[in-house]
């Protein structure tokens, strides 16, 4: 079965199949005929295909070969964010279309079904200026700075169990600004203007402690909380952050990298396989100048300043407990690399002179070779004066290149404030959720660290009374001590 993915694997690489062709013969993508449509930005792609997310006339399941997405040519797309069976592009006017399939309101809309070409959205009311697919649900950030979600239920940031047909405000972020989004299967953050992280998902995942965990049960948490557990979140903004399966990095305005979560595979970058239930700072990448942050699955990736790409955890058979560059098979001599998408166990690369390298499988039909960071093969002439500014992947296993759409911009970051001491100078946050994230674990008995322990201490001594505090301050000075209540 392996030989068969080896053999399916250098097909998808060369972009092409040239069985029956001169070598030297060039693969059309854009048919002649079509160029005339073009109006701008406008999207390729290749992969699996069982939702039509790459939206072909006439569709397969697959597609080894690249293949140009006609409806994308009159619209002028700017970018795109692609889910396991939605697709959503934005254009360089401002307006949004979905294709794909929206079976629990991934669209945004009542209707379900598959859409093969690209279909507006509108909303009635609200107005959008960034929209984000996740792999089952999507998530929305208004003109006005508010996060609203539609799709699956568990990761909307909602006490519902009710699946969202359409963009509904997540009711515990109604009075904040948010300015980044980050998700996966099983965790989602949000981190508002004022730089006040939240979380939500797996509680296990989100940085808070250990206590939400009990007899190995982990504890959901469905709508977001505060996650005021690190001292250097306090005092520096997060600029950049990403979730992979079951861990999270992110990138704080000094240059500063912290992770959390799953360290089973080295994807927290220690060089040692250890979870983090609380983030902790990546020594290993100190020396970096770091600019973005980007996860897999199991693993990590960071930019750097330089345009080098490093990456850590697990990558196929192998594991990198320490960040190292991203090289193409067969060579030692680093990337210099523009952008990298990773989604699931799918990975694609642009570099700064253009190429575009893809590695990754998912992790049933594991082959050494798929991990090999391999380039893309496109000689179509008429994409030859074209510019790639950005490239996407999708955890569901296809993959889109966006032509003369925008340019992908990094934040600014400060890399002369790396190690800075955190001082805690930002405005005051809301009161911790801590006594809240206990409310649901006990039951409602609602134990403070203090209560839980002397309840247990003195249980042949009745007349024993502690006094407890819920201030913010106070939940703080007891974070490293949560997995005493277990």
């Amino acid at each position: 079965m392996f030989k068969k993915f080896d053999k399916l694997k250098e097909k998808v690489s060369s972009g092409i199949s040239n069985i029956g062709k001169d070598n030297n013969e060039p693969t059309y993508i854009i048919q002649p005929a079509d160029i005339a449509q073009l109006v701008g930005g406008f999207v390729i792609g290749f992969g699996l295909n069982s939702e039509n997310q790459l939206s072909q006339p006439s569709p397969k399941p697959e597609y080894k070969n690249l293949v140009s997405i006609p409806s994308t040519f009159k619209h002028n797309i700017a970018n795109v964010s692609l889910g396991n069976s939605h697709c959503f592009y934005h254009t360089k006017d401002g307006k949004f279309f979905f294709a794909g399939t929206n079976r629990v309101g991934e669209f945004g809309t009542v209707s379900t079904g598959h859409v093969d070409e690209l279909t507006q959205f509108n909303h009635s009311t609200l107005k959008f200026k960034e929209i984000i697919c996740a792999q089952q649900h999507t998530m929305y950030i208004g003109i006005d700075g508010k996060l609203y979600g539609s799709g699956k239920p568990e990761l909307l940031g909602m006490s519902t169990d009710e699946a969202k047909k359409t963009p509904t405000l997540i009711p515990a972020l109604s009075q904040y600004k948010i300015a980044l989004y980050a998700t996966s299967n099983k965790h989602s953050f949000a981190v508002t203007e004022d730089g006040i992280l939240f979380g939500w998902g797996k509680s296990d995942l989100l940085g808070i402690g250990s206590f939400v965990k009990v007899k190995k049960i982990t504890v959901t948490t469905k709508e977001p909380i505060v996650i005021d557990t690190c001292s250097a979140f306090l005092s520096f903004r997060i600029k950049s952050i990403a979730c992979g399966e079951e861990h999270t990095i992110a990138l704080l305005e000094t240059g500063d990298v912290y992770g959390w979560g799953r360290g089973d595979e080295g994807q927290l970058g220690h060089g040692i396989k250890e979870n983090r239930v609380s983030p902790i700072l990546i020594e290993s990448v100190k020396s970096l100048n770091i600019i973005s942050v980007q996860c897999g699955a199991f693993n990590s990736s960071t930019l750097t300043t330089d345009k080098e790409c490093y990456i850590w955890g697990q990558f196929g058979e192998e594991l990198i407990m320490t960040p190292q560059p991203l090289c193409p098979g067969g060579s030692r001599q680093p990337l210099k690399v523009q952008q990298i998408s990773q989604n699931g166990f799918y990975n694609i690369v642009i570099t700064l002179g253009g190429d575009i390298y893809h590695f990754g499988i998912d992790y049933k039909l594991f082959t050494k070779s798929a991990w090999i960071p391999t380039l893309l093969k496109i000689d179509d002439p008429l994409l030859m004066g074209k510019r790639v500014t950005q490239v996407a992947a999708s955890a569901a296993g296809y993959y889109m290149i966006i032509y003369d759409g925008n340019p992908i911009y990094y934040p600014e970051i400060d890399h002369s404030r790396k190690g800075a001491k955190p001082t805690k100078t930002l405005a005051p946050l809301p009161e911790s959720q801590y006594s809240k994230n206990k409310d649901a674990l006990f039951g409602g008995n609602k134990p403070t660290n203090t209560t839980y322990l002397n309840k247990e201490r003195n249980k042949n001594n009745p007349s024993t009374t502690t006094t407890t505090t819920s201030s913010s301050n106070n939940s703080r000075n007891h974070r490293d001590n949560d997995e005493d209540i277990l």
